[in-house]
């Protein structure tokens, strides 16, 4: 999602946009919104400018929060090739 009022220097928790995103995530127990922790990863440094405005809604309750996965053994060089594949974007 994207918040275009919450990066001014008039933004603030008690009114507009991040008011608004924390009321929400007071009346919702499974449903949060929340800055997009994985800007800028490998995205341009030219669009940086907007990756503060950039927020993700968490779903607490979906089927792949809920279930465990079955993971392999990573090594520390297999983790840092995987990240280094750009699988994630």
């Amino acid at each position: 999602m994207y918040f275009d009022d919450v990066s001014f220097f008039f933004a603030n928790d008690w009114a507009g946009e991040l008011a608004a995103i924390r009321e929400f995530n007071d009346e919702n127990e499974l449903r949060k919104i929340g800055r997009d922790r994985s800007l800028p990863g490998v995205r341009p440094r030219t669009s940086s400018t907007w990756y503060n405005s950039i927020y993700a809604c968490h779903i607490l309750d979906h089927e792949a929060r809920q279930k465990p996965r079955e993971r392999s053994e990573l090594t520390i060089g297999a983790h840092h090739e995987f990240m280094a594949s750009g699988h994630l974007y």
